[in-house]
């Protein structure tokens, strides 16, 4: 049946404007071929770099935990002057792909008061290790309250680490009691 521009075959079941069937159709399914596959080498790629950025947050994670295992608090001044903690750890990204990582540290009373705090931050190119230096200062009349007991406060510690364009990202938060000595150097 035709009329005018429009041709319709219901035994070919295909619908074209102004032209041949044949040719806009086999067009038709060149295009798809093509499109399908742009989008399963698209969704490859996607797949291989979360890969990648996973296997650098993992690598990365292990390593800077390994770091904060083996470094210790240091503490400067003393109560009547007030006290500076510091908490250095090496950060190591043995990774493939350059590691945003950030340390929070609060020190906090039994009633979950923020007597302290402080941050620090490092972006580490892979294959490489970075000093990651957190310090937080208590004032005088607060460590004299809470650093001669030190049953009475906890240090919350979070880690974060960020990764492509700070796109995938993973983070822990621990916090720890008091109960112990109060940190020294």
């Amino acid at each position: 049946m035709e009329s005018g521009i429009f041709n319709y075959s219901p035994c070919e079941e295909s619908f074209w404007i102004g032209a041949s069937g044949g040719e806009v159709v086999e067009k038709g399914k060149g295009v798809v071929r093509v499109l399908a596959v742009v989008l399963i080498v698209a969704t490859l790629c996607v797949y291989a770099v979360m890969g990648v950025s996973g296997y650098t947050l993992a690598v990365s994670f292990a390593q800077s935990v390994m770091g904060l295992q083996s470094s210790g608090m240091q503490m400067s001044g003393d109560p009547s002057t007030g006290v500076t903690l510091t908490l250095p750890i090496a950060m190591r990204n043995p990774g493939l792909l350059e590691v945003n990582a950030t340390l929070k540290l609060k020190l906090l009373s039994v009633d979950k008061e923020v007597i302290a705090e402080g941050v620090g931050s490092k972006r580490i190119p892979p294959g490489s290790s970075e000093n990651l230096i957190v310090s937080l200062y208590v004032s005088p009349e607060k460590a004299q309250t809470y650093l001669t007991d030190p049953s009475g406060v906890t240090f919350s510690i979070s880690f974060e680490f960020r990764t492509l364009f700070d796109l995938v990202g993973m983070s822990i938060s621990v916090e720890m009691g008091g109960g112990g000595p109060p940190p020294g150097p």
